[in-house]
């Protein structure tokens, strides 16, 4: 799927959250635990300063635009709600 966002909006892959704590202790599914919206950025309109392709970053759960192709799940989410990059890739 070729995405060509417009203006400020980011078309990004949404992650999966941790399944495992940081100490190896495994999550249920009904384990309530806040955790940051992460996503790789995979297209970036012509008004994106600060976001490129290939960045992964956090941003503002309320802020993203769910966004199903065939089973493919992507997000749309305006420049403006990123929070910030993560350097070094996902972890």
């Amino acid at each position: 799927m070729i995405f060509e966002p417009i203006n400020d909006n980011i078309i990004a892959i949404p992650e999966k959250a941790k399944t495992v704590t940081a100490s190896g202790i495994l999550l249920g599914a009904g384990t309530k635990i806040e955790q940051p919206r992460t996503a790789k950025v995979i297209a970036v309109g012509d008004k994106v300063k600060l976001v490129s392709v290939d960045d992964h970053i956090i941003f503002q759960a309320f802020a993203a635009s769910d966004l199903k192709v065939g089973d493919d799940d992507y997000l749309a989410i305006r420049e403006e709600f990123v929070i910030a990059t993560i350097k070094g890739g996902s972890k």
